[in-house]
């Protein structure tokens, strides 16, 4: 009860960070925007209002964004490894990526907790990648064996210094966070110019 109660902070906390660093700072803007046009001519008004709406559109995109993290729709209507090869082929045909998923042996009686935070563990390492990580190639691969699940992310990257850098930034912290609250255990290996892997394995 205790570590379900501890889980359930932590998912709060992240939650809290999401909201701060990007809802928070998007209607910030907004406001002041708003106070802008108090003072301002017609013309520069018409201004205002432009930034006004597309900073409101880019807010109500970043509202979706979070309320799919919460429950991603593609895993109530098709389940993690149609969610986890849609994560794959969606970031690919967005960016300069290309990302091979491999499956195999997963059961398809998985709890609906278990399979919703593995898809969030891999959209975080995914992200990573994409923002971060100057990669050409990446891979996501995920399978079950005696009740383990293993999850290898891996990209071509820049890398980066694993003892001189700090791994606790928001993105790798909410991977670790998440992985603690199925018990599992991660490990990243990475090294300037050769790229970064991320091994996940997860009891069930």
């Amino acid at each position: 009860m205790s570590s379900l109660i501890d889980g359930q902070e932590m998912e709060r906390q992240r939650l809290s960070r999401d909201l701060h660093d990007s809802l928070g700072q998007s209607l910030l803007t907004v406001k002041i925007k708003l106070e802008q046009a108090k003072n301002a001519n017609v013309e520069k008004n018409q201004q205002i209002i432009h930034e006004t709406q597309e900073l409101l559109r880019d807010t109500i995109q970043e509202i979706r964004n979070i309320s799919n993290d919460l429950m991603p729709p593609v895993l109530e209507a098709f389940g993690m490894e149609q969610g986890l090869k849609n994560l794959c082929k969606d970031t690919a045909k967005n960016t300069d990526i290309s990302i091979k998923y491999i499956s195999e042996n997963i059961p398809d009686s998985l709890d609906k907790r278990v399979q919703i935070y593995v898809y969030r563990i891999a959209q975080e390492a995914i992200n990573n990648i994409t923002k971060h990580s100057a990669a050409t190639e990446a891979s996501l691969k995920i399978s079950c064996n005696q009740n383990l699940i293993s999850l290898i992310i891996s990209d071509n990257g820049k890398g980066f210094d694993i003892e001189k850098n700090d791994t606790n930034g928001n993105g790798i912290m909410n991977i670790k966070e998440r992985v603690e609250l199925l018990k599992g255990e991660c490990k990243f290996y990475s090294s300037l110019g050769k790229g970064t892997q991320i091994n996940i394995k997860i009891p069930i």
